[in-house]
């Protein structure tokens, strides 16, 4: 729960720019109203604000991955433009790698960077530059699986395309 929010207050936070309505909060698949914030007594008329959009929704999809039997946890966090993926251990909710990547008008490879952890590694910011790719959005991607050699993440990455393509929707 605690990683959940913190990467839920991320996403909220790097999505403020403008004053909106608050969207609704998609939960694997079943529906839940959001809570409303108190109104703050302003001059003239109530304001509401929303950072993601009118109509617009955040999409949870938790799921689980195998690598040369070791379990490996997954949660996306999807917004209209952007995406977060979380990558770890069962049991173990760090996130000590984070890396950014988006698309440019400039490269046809997205630029990527690395914000939390060693840049030393890696491979969060691969991972973020091939499925900002992929998809088009804003990627957020953090990989906390220490000791994994390149071909058991190639595998990873593999079986995460995978999923993608399978439910495109949730991405």
């Amino acid at each position: 729960n605690t990683l959940i929010d913190t990467l839920l207050l991320f996403l909220y936070t790097a999505s403020t720019n403008q004053q909106r309505q608050y969207p609704k909060l998609i939960c694997r698949e079943a529906t839940v109203p959001t809570i409303s914030r108190p109104r703050i007594k302003q001059r003239g008329a109530p304001r509401s604000f929303d950072p993601i959009g009118p109509g617009s929704r955040l999409g949870i999809h938790s799921f689980s991955l195998c690598v040369r039997d070791r379990p490996v946890e997954a949660l996306g966090i999807s917004l209209p433009g952007s995406l977060l993926l979380w990558l770890g251990e069962r049991g173990d909710p760090r996130l000590s790698a984070l890396a950014v990547a988006l698309a440019t008008r400039l490269d046809t490879m997205p630029i990527g960077s690395s914000l939390l952890g060693d840049h030393a590694e890696g491979f969060s910011c691969a991972l973020a530059q091939r499925l900002a790719k992929r998809t088009g959005k804003q990627v957020f991607a953090s990989v906390n699986l220490p000791g994994l050699d390149p071909a058991s993440l190639a595998l990873l990455e593999q079986q995460l395309r995978h999923e993608m393509e399978q439910r495109p929707d949730r991405f």
